[in-house]
């Protein structure tokens, strides 16, 4: 893969004690494509919302100069289609 400062792709993860399941699944996709992490875990004290995912999310992005696919798989999932709906397909 050619170094980039942006990847090609984002994985999502909002559950850290789900965190380990992704190595296998993450090791195959960057045989084919540059791939990154991304992770947010939500503290005791936080009210039980995506708001502050979104937010952080989007102040990751913003810092990159292509479109990124995201990836996820439950509320990671979830946390990608929140930020980009299929009906806004610029951001």
């Amino acid at each position: 893969m050619p170094a980039s400062t942006t990847p090609d792709a984002l994985w999502l993860n909002v559950s850290p004690s789900f965190q380990r399941f992704d190595h296998k699944l993450l090791g195959c996709l960057a045989r084919y494509l540059e791939i990154s992490h991304w992770a947010y875990s939500q503290t005791p004290d936080e009210p039980s919302c995506l708001d502050i995912a979104l937010t952080l999310l989007h102040d990751y992005i913003k810092g990159h100069s292509r479109p990124i696919h995201l990836l996820g798989h439950g509320t990671g999932g979830l946390l990608g289609l929140l930020y980009a709906p299929p009906e806004s397909p610029s951001r």
